[in-house]
């Protein structure tokens, strides 16, 4: 969800007050979109951004529901996707299914 975010995209919002951000100037009522394609590929904030690597993740502080800017595969905000418990839901759903048809033993 990081390197192939669903919506790379994010639902377009407007600035409320003029500001400065990384030196350019938005002015009022200004529609901003925000790239969640290009914030998972950000190399100053991911190593090595283009690898598959999920153990990355083990240990860190930043989680998948929008309260870490680093990572937003359901948006952020008021604004985040509503079908987000849901889809997190299924995928353990499955996840537990998969591993409960497995005969599973300890290796010798």
């Amino acid at each position: 969800m990081r390197l192939q975010p669903v919506v790379p995209l994010l639902v377009p919002r407007e600035t409320i007050d003029q500001c400065i951000l990384d030196g350019y100037e938005i002015p009022p009522k200004m529609t901003v979109l925000v790239n969640a394609w290009a914030i998972g590929r950000d190399p100053e904030v991911w190593e090595n951004p283009e690898e598959f690597y999920p153990e990355r993740f083990i240990g860190s502080s930043i989680d998948m529901k929008g309260q870490n800017f680093e990572f937003v595969p359901f948006g952020a905000g008021r604004r985040s996707c509503p079908g987000m418990v849901t889809g997190i839901l299924t995928v353990e759903l499955a996840l537990a299914n998969l591993l409960y048809k497995f005969d599973w033993e300890m290796p010798v």
